[in-house]
């Protein structure tokens, strides 16, 4: 009985061993299964290259925000920009149709100077000096980006700077004794004839640019330069100064400006009239009693 016993006994004992052993190997087992399932599962939040990736992207999509918000502002800053500038371009265009008139006075007046005396002189150099165009107002690069714009910008740029290059070539001629009397009188006609055709070159320009409704603003602009040819007051008229050859109505009719009126008879005699007038000034002297147009005896 007593052996009985024991046998049973170790027979618990062993199975409660055996049966502790495998409880721990199993849980051991499953805890290394774990580790090895954490170690090797791919998890985004804790993966530290994930995290820098996402956090990369945020930038990224912040910086390209910020840098499209800003390139808009840019443009928008420069587009006004570019609005003010041109439309002080086109003001300073609009004061050049003033001057080119103003050089169509003094240029008929300096003929008729010269014609009394047979071309045997020429005008002071700084009378042609004046004619010519301060090329500084033209501002070609507010017109950059704008391919079709400056291209006729551009245009007008050259026949103003040509002009300029036919003042200088028309004082050599006076100024040589020796060039003959039809190169001077052909000089007279391009210089004469220029004021015309900028003037119509001008409103080309406005009308291709900022529309047709500018060449209202060019007219106002000229009527202006009409009324108010000079501001000199206190002329003194000497003897024959009212006595030249005076622009007929029939020679305005073959320039632009007969155009720009509309070919009205009213219009076009009564500018024909005011600019005889304004050249009749021209030929007195000032009020400290100098030739207001000096001409140069050779």
């Amino acid at each position: 009985m007593k052996r009985h016993l024991c046998l049973i006994f170790v027979f618990l004992t062993t199975f409660s061993t055996s049966y502790s052993l495998s409880k721990t190997l199993q849980e051991e087992e499953i805890h290394i299964m774990k580790g090895i399932r954490e170690n090797t599962q791919a998890d985004f939040f804790k993966d530290d290259v994930n995290v820098i990736a996402l956090i990369s992207i945020v930038l990224s999509g912040l910086s390209f925000f910020i840098s499209y918000f800003t390139y808009k502002e840019q443009k928008a800053t420069t587009n006004n920009t570019n609005k003010l500038s041109q439309d002080t371009q086109k003001s300073l265009m609009n004061d050049l149709v003033r001057h080119l008139y103003r050089n169509y006075v003094i240029t008929c007046a300096m003929r008729t100077k010269l014609n009394e005396i047979k071309f045997q002189g020429y005008p002071s150099e700084e009378h042609l000096y004046k004619l010519q165009i301060p090329m500084e107002n033209i501002h070609l690069d507010v017109f950059l980006g704008e391919e079709e714009k400056y291209k006729i910008m551009h245009n007008l740029y050259l026949n103003l700077r040509n002009y300029n290059e036919e003042i200088l070539v028309t004082m050599s001629h006076l100024k040589d004794k020796n060039i003959d009397f039809e190169t001077k009188l052909r000089d007279f006609d391009t210089l004469e004839f220029k004021v015309s055709f900028l003037t119509s070159r001008i409103v080309y320009t406005e009308c291709k640019i900022w529309g047709e409704e500018e060449k209202n603003n060019i007219i106002n602009s000229l009527n202006f330069a009409i009324n108010n040819v000079t501001s000199a007051t206190g002329n003194i008229p000497v003897e024959g100064y009212d006595s030249f050859e005076r622009i007929t109505t029939e020679r305005i009719n073959k320039t632009y400006y007969a155009k720009l009126f509309n070919n009205e008879i009213s219009l076009i005699d009564d500018f024909t009239q005011k600019l005889n007038d304004a050249i009749t000034q021209e030929r007195m002297l000032n009020e400290r009693g100098a030739e207001k147009i000096h001409i140069i005896k050779f």
